[in-house]
């Protein structure tokens, strides 16, 4: 996780605040890929396999953008 701590990130998930008081945030929690509401952290996955994926798209073959708000 970039941004945020894990428990920021699920309790703002928890709780629906799109603002919780950060940065930004991206990365894999409990699982899954999130993304802050305004996209402010960068995150992608590989189109083919969205299990790999990296916070700089140069690493992946054929990156795409985890949509901001992804949860």
């Amino acid at each position: 996780m970039r941004g945020a701590s894990p428990d920021l990130v699920r309790r703002a998930l928890a709780e629906r605040d799109p603002l919780p008081g950060t940065a930004g945030f991206a990365g894999e929690l409990d699982g899954r890929l999130v993304r802050d509401v305004l996209g402010r952290q960068p995150l992608f996955s590989e189109r083919a396999d969205p299990a790999r994926w990296s916070f700089d798209h140069r690493d992946l073959d054929d990156p795409v953008a985890v949509p901001a708000g992804r949860a």
